[in-house]
């Protein structure tokens, strides 16, 4: 027995053990992620270098996110087959024809990689020629780079996004200078598998379709395409430098252009160019390379740069002839996407920041004003608007009043013999400070003694501390008095059978 009870308490401590570790740390995160906690040493020199924050531990992750280890491990494990997801996903049309699928982080992650792209993405720069997704560049500013040229060429990344996996953001956030065990949490948080939505037994699954890559809507996407594409960048400023181009990039769109129009200068060019790309593990999009020349419309991040920066004249003759049909008919569909008002009055505000709030211009801003009137705002109650949200997220704060944490572990359960050699400890510690240890009758029995002042109980559970003498004494006299084998059967059954 006292074998089993120490075996018992062995697993019991070693359970113990595990939970408190899994309450203040993360040892497992999926099929994905696992293998790469095994590595929690940062190369502090490179991050002081880098100027990003050193942490500890997860712990300590957490506590910067402003969240429970609970909770950032619930948003970074990878399941394969999940009840919930992480992410909202929709289409939208593309400008150019087709379909573009979004998937959009549910606020909990939201908030995760908001504080990952202030407090670490943020304060790494990339390269000069990205103008995505950057403070104070735009498509103004990448199309400015290539007004008034001779050539102007634009070719387009195939799959950007989806073509950057778990490993390739992961080695990422290692070489800034993190441990492998906190890049693969970061890597989880910024990625995520195409899933395909399954019905069982009344119960909705989602199933991953293939690996984690990075997802479009995510705003961590953009700042980890600018720094993984910084290489590519200095390559392709490099040889743009050497043939005599200008060369820009917003997010997957690559523009080269010169005021000269070499033939044999840019043939070269595009040789190198394809090059390295295919060196970067990316893919031109062949079927949207575009070499627009001085006689035709030559166009950049949707703007036309011929002389100056300009929206097309058919551009705005759509939205004119759309403010018209809303004036006319009512509201019935968005401008491109999303909330009608919004869309509207958000691309008359960009034509008047390309053309100037005057001429004609100023009038379709006046007219879209006059249809849609102010911009619509979010009826939930509670919900911040989008630019609050980013920064109390940065900052580590909850986004709201209540914010869901996860339940905290319980406590691994007793085994059955601890339970047990528990119970007994209890009893005799009951049955010994049940005895007085003052007020004794000198002279008087032990039991004499207890009988004054104890109860029926205590009584008989000192009797039966002295059954096996008694047995012995029932079983001898059982032999020399007459019936006493009947008087020695009942003292047996009361001394070991009999349960007060």
């Amino acid at each position: 027995m006292e074998t089993k009870r120490r075996q018992a308490q062995q697993r019991h401590d070693k359970a113990k053990t595990w939970a408190d570790r899994r309450r203040d740390d993360i040892v497992h995160l999926g099929d994905t992620g696992s293998k790469a906690l095994a590595g929690r040493e940062n190369d502090v020199a490179r991050l002081e270098a880098n100027g990003l924050p050193v942490f500890d531990d997860m712990k300590a992750i957490a506590n910067a996110m402003g969240v429970a280890i609970g909770e950032l491990r619930f948003l970074a494990y990878d399941r394969k087959a999940a009840r919930t997801t992480h992410y909202k996903r929709f289409q939208i049309a593309k400008k150019t024809g087709g379909m573009r699928t979004v998937s959009a982080p549910m606020p909990r992650l939201k908030r995760a990689q908001y504080w990952l792209l202030e407090n670490v993405l943020g304060k790494l720069e990339p390269h000069d020629a990205a103008h995505g997704f950057r403070v104070g560049r735009s498509i103004m500013s990448n199309a400015e780079q290539h007004t008034n040229k001779a050539v102007v060429i634009n070719l387009d990344l195939k799959d950007f996004f989806p073509s950057i996996g778990f490993n390739r953001v992961k080695g990422l956030f290692k070489a800034f200078g993190y441990a492998e065990a906190q890049a693969a949490v970061f890597a989880l948080l910024a990625t995520e598998a195409d899933r395909t939505m399954l019905r069982l037994d009344g119960e909705i699954w989602h199933i991953a379709d293939g690996g984690r890559v990075l997802p479009q809507g995510a705003p961590t996407s953009p700042a980890i395409t600018n720094l993984l594409c910084r290489k590519l960048d200095r390559r392709l400023a490099g040889a743009a430098k050497k043939y005599g181009f200008t060369y820009t990039r917003y997010a997957d769109d690559l523009t080269f252009s010169a005021e000269a129009d070499d033939k044999d200068q840019l043939r070269r060019l595009m040789q190198i160019v394809r090059h390295a790309i295919r060196e970067e593990g990316l893919t031109v999009n062949e079927d949207k390379t575009r070499i627009m020349r001085k006689g035709s419309r030559q166009e950049v991040t949707g703007l036309t740069v011929n002389n100056g920066l300009s929206v097309s004249r058919q551009e705005r003759r759509r939205f004119r002839a759309y403010l018209h049909q809303s004036q006319r008919d009512g509201v019935s569909r968005p401008w491109r996407h999303g909330n009608p008002a919004n869309s509207a009055l958000g691309f008359a505000q960009f034509l008047t920041m390309v053309h100037g709030a005057g001429g004609s211009v100023g009038q379709l801003a006046a007219k879209a004003k006059a249809v849609f009137g102010q911009p619509a705002k979010s009826k939930r109650p509670g919900v911040l608007a989008k630019k609050n949200f980013r920064e109390v997220s940065a900052v580590g704060a909850s986004p709201r009043d209540q914010w869901w944490e996860p339940t905290r572990p319980a406590e691994p359960e007793l085994p059955k013999e601890l339970v047990e050699a528990r119970e007994e400890a209890l009893k005799e510690r009951a049955a010994q400070g049940a005895v007085p240890r003052s007020g004794r009758a000198r002279g008087s029995s032990p039991s004499a003694r207890a009988g004054a002042n104890q109860p029926a109980s205590s009584w008989w559970g000192r009797i039966r501390a002295w059954r096996v003498p008694l047995t012995v004494a029932a079983i001898i006299l059982s032999f020399n008095v007459p019936g006493g084998y009947f008087a020695a059967a009942v003292l047996i059954y009361f001394l070991w059978f009999y349960k007060q």
